[in-house]
């Protein structure tokens, strides 16, 4: 059971990233199509590019902790990583936060701006899911008698 919980998260990590990724190139791809002033525009694009940063980062990490976990490393030692591993990552996407409130208060000022705040509120909403998805994987291991 214990070893089946660390593949589980590793494999939410894993959707984790594909989720990020592919939010994010969506993202990328519709917001030429969407008026937004240039500050935002700005933001949007900074989150975009943090976000991809993420990414490969975290399929680092968590290639890094397969390979551990698969040549012998003990269950402890991988649900250590996880755990920091989810720690960073739930501190990088509070950036989110930020970005799709401006959104919000930009399209209730100016209507034009909805389709910008939609966007990146349902992109990011799919991030959040696959992350707390990901937080109950790791969450899902058991702790170790030493």
């Amino acid at each position: 059971m214990t070893r089946e919980a660390v593949e589980a998260a590793l494999e939410a990590g894993g959707e984790l990233a594909r989720e990020l990724l592919g939010n994010v190139l969506y993202m990328k791809e519709e917001l030429p199509n969407v008026d937004l002033p240039a500050e935002l525009l700005s933001r949007v694009e900074g989150l975009c590019e943090s976000l991809i940063g993420l990414k490969h980062d975290t399929l680092s990490e968590l290639t890094e902790v397969a390979e551990a976990f698969e040549s012998g490393g003990n269950v402890t030692a991988a649900q250590e990583r996880l755990a920091r591993i989810e720690a960073w990552m739930g501190s990088e996407l509070r950036r989110i936060g930020p970005v799709v409130g401006a959104l919000d208060g930009a399209s209730l000022a100016k209507p034009d701006c909805r389709l910008a705040y939609v966007l990146v509120a349902e992109s990011m909403a799919n991030v959040l899911t696959s992350f707390q998805q990901f937080r109950t994987a790791v969450a899902g291991i058991p702790p170790r008698a030493i």
